[in-house]
């Protein structure tokens, strides 16, 4: 479930009130996977999404890759090791 983050693209953008340039996500993304990361202020509609919230998620997803390279790895010793 966690690999859901991967389909998030990161985009450029600058924000409105600075015009600073950053790079994220869009609200509307992450909402559609992960509601609870986002708020929409009432006043505004404007959506922010909680970033560190992301953080277990990326986490997760970091250490299946992890565990699948490891695997890969022993996959690839054994098959040097019966050369």
């Amino acid at each position: 479930a966690s690999r859901r983050v991967l389909t998030l693209p990161a985009v450029s953008f600058d924000w409105k009130d600075t015009g600073r340039p950053s790079i994220g996500v869009i609200a509307q993304d992450v909402e559609k996977l992960y509601p609870e990361l986002v708020a929409t202020d009432k006043t505004t509609g404007i959506k922010s999404v909680n970033y560190a919230g992301l953080t277990p998620i990326l986490l997760e997803v970091i250490r299946g890759q992890d565990a699948a390279i490891k695997e890969l790895r022993r996959e690839v010793d054994a098959l040097n090791a019966a050369r």
